[in-house]
């Protein structure tokens, strides 16, 4: 067992642990972009309905759901999808760990590609379009402009749309708010509500993580889950706990990080 519980998060161990982390980190988003007063809509799933053969497809409802695209949020005609990171070798490789945001950054840039990759296959297979035109699916997605992709990774780092995302409903906030609370300024009134919500989300994301490892060590302890892949995982393991080292010796430990 690794010592953060990384290993844990790894396997595909039964339950809905990582949808409820999901969802607990797009509902506290949701929550704060009501308090910014910022227009949005979660999981919309008919912005691309017009634009998708659905003749093509059939009444098969999984069918349909395979070919839908249904972003976590969609706020001021702008798509948003929160993702999260496990200490993966994968995605921390060498490459991502030269920075602190690389790999989250990564995650993001890989999220905006497979939803360009999904509208075009959807142009291909149902609308008829052809390698060399743009269809309606991916005319579509483009008219929303950059897919915002905030990321919390593994070690309480945010990829630049969390923060982005952070700074823009802080000053939604403070902009209407800072004179009924008495700031001198503005800026003074966007960094207390920056401080609040850096905080909540590190402590949400943090007690939903532990909450994912606690269930699923009950899991893990039982032969039938942990024998059959314990050697597959073993080399696994321990190139992680030497990654995590390298993250802890340039970074910090996360432990103490809220987030950065």
């Amino acid at each position: 067992m690794s010592v953060h519980g990384d290993e844990l998060q790894l396997h595909h161990y039964p339950g809905r642990d990582w949808n409820n982390r999901h969802t607990a980190t797009i509902l506290n988003a949701s929550h704060w972009m009501h308090a910014a007063h910022t227009p949005h809509i979660l999981e919309p799933s008919n912005i691309f309905s017009g634009v998708i053969n659905h003749a093509n497809i059939g009444d098969d409802s999984q069918a349909r759901s395979l070919k839908a695209i249904i972003p976590d949020m969609l706020a001021k005609n702008t798509l948003i999808d929160i993702k999260h990171l496990n200490a993966s070798i994968g995605i921390y490789s060498a490459k991502n760990v030269r920075t602190k945001q690389a790999a989250v950054n990564f995650r993001a840039h890989i999220a905006r590609k497979q939803y360009t990759t999904h509208a075009r296959r959807i142009d291909r297979d149902n609308n008829g379009a052809n390698e060399a035109e743009i269809g309606p699916c991916e005319s579509k997605l483009n008219s929303f402009g950059k897919i915002e992709v905030p990321v919390w990774g593994a070690f309480g780092e945010g990829s630049k749309d969390a923060h982005d995302m952070i700074h823009n409903i802080a000053e939604a906030i403070a902009t209407e708010k800072w004179r009924v609370l008495n700031y001198d300024n503005m800026k003074a009134c966007r960094g207390m509500y920056k401080r609040i919500m850096y905080k909540e989300f590190s402590i949400l994301i943090g007690r939903e993580t532990s909450i994912l490892r606690s269930n699923r060590l009950t899991l893990a302890i039982q032969d039938q889950y942990m024998s059959a892949q314990h050697d597959y995982h073993f080399h696994n393991r321990i190139e992680m706990e030497a990654r995590h080292q390298q993250h802890v010796d340039r970074f910090g430990n996360r432990g103490g990080a809220i987030m950065v």
